[in-house]
């Protein structure tokens, strides 16, 4: 596929002309997304990572700037020194990207012969000396010297405002995170095998319990919006995508405190949304299945929530929050699943919802419904 312009001779343009004649870059690592250089000048002992992206005309570049901008002004990412961009304006009759025949989730599948091909997009940010979590030996997100921490860092982000972060909260009508109807259109872009296999599940384990039915697609998508917005759980400044490769761990002497080495990274996906998609995100990718490290992991967050937020939160309001998100965060495992292969843990995701819908059509698990926290940001009337 055509892409912009990340070549090294264009990012050495852009750094001598925001780091000086002196400054030069080079090669530092290659991703899907973009390519990272390494920006210096050894004159004045400046080196800063840059990141080129492949494909500008991909990438939302104002959002990107006012998010970048506001995590490392509000202290919730790397600092950011700016941006260079050079994407021309498309005319209104020009497609620029043709997404036609595309598999969403095959990198590199757009037909874009028809945008300029000199345009480019490049960040300047902290050069991170360290590793992200999952690339740390005997390290894992479900350890108690990293979850407490990192039960911190979701504290000091969720608090996050609209001030900060000069965004509409729209999450309401997005398909992510996976939490509204529109889901439903989204899920439709997935292959055609997908549906057929989630269907005949839902077909062979069908549930009828109390007050819940399911026979179908359409009726497991309505039972799972229902819940996500019976769930009560606040729009708050969520990340959307924390697994332990988005965890950064810096480099540090043997014996520093996880606090001072713990980063959130990567908030492409970052956005108002509600807080417990953030959490069970974070929570089914880390294993937390042992119930006294979701515990505590609740418990920390709420210690530090309590100090730093704008109105008390107990935990058995946090746990409720989670547990009518987390057949959503199930549903997302089936559909990965169906989709790569993995049709048994597939399976087992779906009989796993499978039982808590039942103990919901009893009656044992309930949802509070009603209960807004007033002094939230909403998004009415929700799609």
């Amino acid at each position: 596929m055509p892409r912009g312009d990340f070549t090294v001779e264009t990012a050495t343009r852009l750094c001598k002309k925001n780091f000086g004649e002196d400054a030069y870059s080079e090669y530092l690592a290659e991703g899907a997304q973009g390519m990272v250089y390494k920006c210096l000048n050894n004159v004045t002992g400046t080196a800063v990572a840059q990141k080129m992206y492949k494909n500008p005309y991909l990438i939302d570049t104002e959002r990107a700037r006012v998010v970048d901008q506001a995590m490392s002004d509000t202290g919730n990412g790397p600092q950011v020194f700016g941006f260079e961009e050079d994407k021309p304006a498309l005319t209104d009759d020009l497609d620029c990207c043709d997404f036609s025949a595309c598999d969403p989730y095959v990198e590199g599948c757009a037909d874009c012969t028809s945008c300029p091909q000199d345009a480019y997009f490049s960040k300047f940010e902290e050069l991170l000396y360290g590793k992200s979590l999952d690339k740390v030996e005997n390290w894992e997100a479900n350890q108690p010297e990293v979850y407490r921490v990192a039960a911190k860092l979701f504290a000091k982000l969720h608090i996050v405002t609209q001030k900060d972060v000069p965004r509409k909260i729209n999450n309401c009508y997005q398909s992510w995170p996976w939490n509204t109807r529109a889901m439903v259109g989204a899920l439709a872009n997935w292959p055609p095998t997908t549906t057929d296999f989630v269907t005949q599940l839902i077909e062979e384990h069908p549930i009828e319990e109390g007050s819940v039915k399911i026979t179908n697609l359409d009726e497991y998508m309505a039972f799972l919006y229902d819940l996500a917005y019976a769930s009560i759980s606040p729009n708050i400044w969520a990340h959307n995508d924390l697994h332990p490769g988005n965890f950064y761990v810096r480099d540090a002497p043997e014996g520093t405190p996880m606090d001072e080495r713990l980063l959130f990274i990567d908030y492409d996906n970052s956005d108002f949304g509600t807080r417990n998609f953030d959490f069970t995100y974070y929570l089914l990718n880390s294993d937390f299945s042992d119930e006294a490290l979701y515990n505590d992991f609740l418990t920390a967050y709420v210690r530090e929530y309590n100090k730093i937020g704008p109105r008390e939160l107990t935990y058995e309001q946090l746990d409720q929050e989670l547990i009518c998100q987390f057949p959503w965060a199930y549903m997302n495992r089936v559909y990965l699943f169906a989709t790569y292969g993995g049709e048994q843990f597939a399976k087992l995701f779906y009989l796993g919802f499978k039982g808590w819908a039942e103990a919901y059509g009893k009656g044992d698990v309930s949802c509070p419904w009603e209960g807004r926290y007033q002094e939230y940001p909403k998004c009415y009337p929700i799609a």
